[in-house]
């Protein structure tokens, strides 16, 4: 029914926009009235041409070599891509592009193309992937480029495009506001019988990636787009799209998130990005990975956790007075994510398994200005692990169980 619907509302939209064109035409331009007519109908027939050239050329399934990327990368997408079809009976294709366009991934007829030029987390492109193939669930998405017939879509998108690159000049970003002007006039008709229905999709989207079991993955990918949010015109001017913030509380009821947690972003107990403004922080029980840039926090000094288990690389780069590190738990502490901190005080757990993610050189017998790669040991005051492993070391520090 809501395809239905949405097909409904957009014959009714072509109808009106080309008969208020006839009617412009030959009541206020004086055109004869065949001319008129010929005119609306000869301009409706080049929309539809335009239209199908348009799906058509992008709904080339070849891949270039150029642009397959690695084999895990594509191993682990085109499974979302396998088991969505098997599911829900599409007929997918994954493709790889490179293109100077607005947005990681977008659909055309059944491929969904991946745009290279994007350089993020496999995770991350799980869950945009996982919105894409939730547009095809919903079906919505083969339908959505009906509303290029119009004349006004394009001449609603031309003043749109002539906004954005106003709006980085110095200069003529007055001439910027006088095309958003028009980009609204002629965005009248799609704003009523078009645009709403695009705008739901996204939702629905969403809604589908969590179904897909990918809810985590593209909520850690919105958080991304979080420190990147568009002003409030040009989210005002995307008709079709809800701001990243609106999707992230809409997931956050959908994935039973609990309230005090809506700040960290995690997939499977792993945290991927946590942005704050506290001197210390005690993470939450069910974190048990950091991955690498996790933690944000410039004025963060103690970090605790009873629960973590692996510290990535570089997980703590964005955190440069971080002084004191207590993870009794953690047996896989990677050296490179503290390498240009300061830190006093480190509680870890350290096993003879695990030691050479600890120490540059050999497991015994190491000195001690060597233990992390840190040149400075001095400022370490406090190192906390099972005595038995640290036969050998000579430390002018004072070393606890």
């Amino acid at each position: 029914m809501r395809i239905f619907r949405f097909i409904l509302m957009q014959v009714i939209s072509i109808i009106i926009e080309y008969l208020l064109l006839f009617l412009f035409l030959h009541y206020l331009v004086k055109i004869d009235f065949i001319i008129s007519i010929s005119i609306a109908i000869g301009l409706l027939i080049l929309g539809l041409i335009i239209s199908i050239i348009s799906s058509k050329s992008l709904q080339n399934d070849e891949t270039e070599k150029e642009n397959i990327p690695n084999d895990k990368l594509y191993e682990s997408l085109n499974k979302l891509i396998v088991n969505a079809n098997d599911k829900y009976h599409l007929n997918l294709k994954l493709i790889f592009i490179k293109f100077d366009i607005v947005g990681v991934a977008f659909s055309v007829g059944n491929n969904i193309y991946i745009n290279q030029d994007y350089d993020m987390k496999i995770e991350y492109l799980q869950g945009v992937l996982a919105h894409e193939i939730g547009h095809h669930i919903s079906k919505l998405c083969r339908y959505s480029l009906i509303d290029t017939i119009k004349i006004s879509t394009a001449l609603s998108k031309i003043f749109h495009f002539f906004y954005l690159k106003l709006m980085k000049t110095n200069h003529f970003k007055w001439l910027g506001y006088i095309m958003v002007f028009f980009h609204l006039i002629f965005s009248l008709n799609n704003l009523i019988f078009t645009y709403p229905f695009l705008y739901n999709d996204e939702y629905l989207a969403n809604h589908n990636a969590c179904t897909l079991g990918y809810g985590e993955h593209l909520r850690c990918y919105y958080s991304m787009c979080l420190d990147d949010e568009r002003s409030k015109l040009d989210q005002f001017l995307d008709f079709t799209h809800p701001s990243t913030k609106k999707m992230m509380d809409k997931m956050n009821k959908e994935l039973k998130i609990d309230e005090k947690y809506y700040d960290y972003y995690f997939i499977d107990h792993r945290l991927y990005y946590y942005k704050t403004d506290v001197k210390e922080l005690e993470l939450p029980p069910f974190i048990t990975i950091l991955r690498s840039n996790a933690v944000r926090d410039y004025n963060l000094i103690k970090i605790t956790s009873s629960n973590i288990l692996k510290v990535d690389d570089n997980a703590f780069r964005y955190t440069p007075n971080l002084k004191e590190i207590s993870f009794p738990a953690a047996y896989d502490f990677s050296k490179r994510s503290i390498r240009s901190l300061k830190i006093e005080k480190l509680n870890i757990k350290i096993d003879e398994s695990n030691l050479d993610n600890i120490y540059d050189t050999a497991i015994l017998g190491i000195n001690t200005n060597q233990l992390f790669g840190l040149e400075l040991m001095n400022q370490l005051k406090e190192l906390q692990y099972p005595k038995a492993l640290i036969y050998g070391i000579e430390a002018p520090l004072e070393i606890t169980e």
